[in-house]
């Protein structure tokens, strides 16, 4: 499924990615746990990954390029 171009699966690995930048720990292991799990719930829900798109999570013009 795309949403705004770009493949559903592409926008969770970015938003987990974003969340889980702003976590901090002192376990490098917990960060990549955390990350892995909110990839596969949001892949799962679709509709999750809409909801946050456009928010301050994540921008709608992340996948943009550059000028």
């Amino acid at each position: 499924m795309l949403i705004y171009h770009v493949d559903s699966d592409d926008w969770a690995h970015a938003i987990a990615v974003r969340i889980t930048d702003e976590w901090h720990s002192d376990f490098a292991e917990d960060k990549d746990t955390l990350r892995q799990a909110l990839e596969a719930s949001l892949k799962s829900s679709p509709e999750s990954i809409k909801s946050l798109i456009g928010t301050g999570v994540i921008e709608k013009s992340y996948f943009e390029p550059l000028d």
